[in-house]
């Protein structure tokens, strides 16, 4: 098969579209689309730090190598990057470090160790708390890990790699479970900006279909760690990848009208759920919408 636009051979088939692109026509929408995403959206403002939340996978990788590509030519945006070690990364930390070294960028390393007491197979071990599932569980200490340290170093927006998949299973989880309030939250940018406690966080690859984001880094020769996280297999969230995968086989653009049902679907909501006020936590002080937040709660069930 040749590219659609020059005739040479082609590198990536866009199955939504029946197009054929070659490698460089294939890198020019691939960074058209994050830049289009940036642009309407307005994810980007003099003045800003950004933080990239690095885990040493595909999709952080790219999503630094591209802001790394726009912030270079603007002075006035700050680029740094922060992996959270939950006591499981292995390689995935030395790829993350390369990288910023190779790019010139600022890289923090934050532990579940140092901050908890504990990794995270520790915290799976001794957790009482039935039917919560691992990723769940790391996610909420991520998101406090995450949002403690972009307070103490003045971040403006945190940078993650979510892309298109990403933002479809959530969705269809949150979906499952009858949350509004998070089907509500959804979007290029999420977080409570009104509320000094939290940092907002932007997502540039959410127009990205996962499988274009590996094309993206293995055509550029990006270095990321391939292997799953020992704990995702049994989650929920693989479960339904495996559904929506099959989905969009069968029937090409699916992933991308469901992305738009979900903004659609958001913007409804955010009209009709009064979302309360962020209180604070009465035992540590982070904002929360209960009396005792998520990350104390199950800290509280550690034996």
């Amino acid at each position: 098969m040749n590219c659609i636009h020059c005739g040479s051979k082609a590198y990536f088939e866009l199955r939504y579209s029946g197009h054929f692109v070659c490698k460089k026509h294939f890198i020019g929408l691939f960074e058209r689309r994050v830049k289009k995403t940036i642009r309407q959206n307005k994810l980007l403002s003099n003045g800003d730090h950004i933080l990239v939340a690095l885990s040493g996978g595909k999709d952080s990788m790219t999503c630094l190598k591209i802001l790394h590509d726009i912030t270079s030519k603007n002075p006035k945006v700050h680029l740094s990057a922060v992996t959270i070690d939950e006591g499981i990364r292995g390689k995935n930390m030395a790829y993350a470090v390369d990288f910023c070294n190779s790019l010139g960028v600022e890289h923090n390393v934050v532990s579940f160790k140092d901050f908890f007491g504990l990794n995270i197979d520790e915290v799976l071990h001794n957790v009482k708390a039935e039917g919560v599932l691992a990723c769940s569980i790391c996610g909420v200490l991520k998101r406090r890990l995450l949002n403690d340290f972009s307070r103490k170093h003045k971040v403006s927006k945190v940078a993650t790699g979510h892309n298109l998949d990403d933002e479809i299973q959530s969705a269809f989880m949150n979906f499952m479970r009858s949350d509004h309030e998070r089907m509500a939250r959804v979007g290029p940018m999420v977080g409570v900006k009104a509320h000094g406690g939290f940092v907002p966080r932007i997502k540039i690859l959410r127009e990205c279909p996962e499988d274009e984001v590996k094309a993206y880094a293995d055509l550029l020769k990006l270095p990321y760690f391939k292997n799953q996280c020992v704990h995702s297999k049994t989650s929920l969230r693989t479960t339904v990848k495996k559904m929506l995968d099959s989905l969009e086989v069968n029937h090409p653009g699916s992933k991308y009208q469901m992305l738009r049902s979900t903004d659609e679907l958001a913007s409804i909501l955010r009209k009709n759920i009064k979302e309360a006020d962020p209180n604070q936590c009465r035992k540590c002080g982070e904002p929360s919408a209960q009396e005792i937040c998520k990350t104390c709660q199950l800290l509280s069930k550690l034996t």
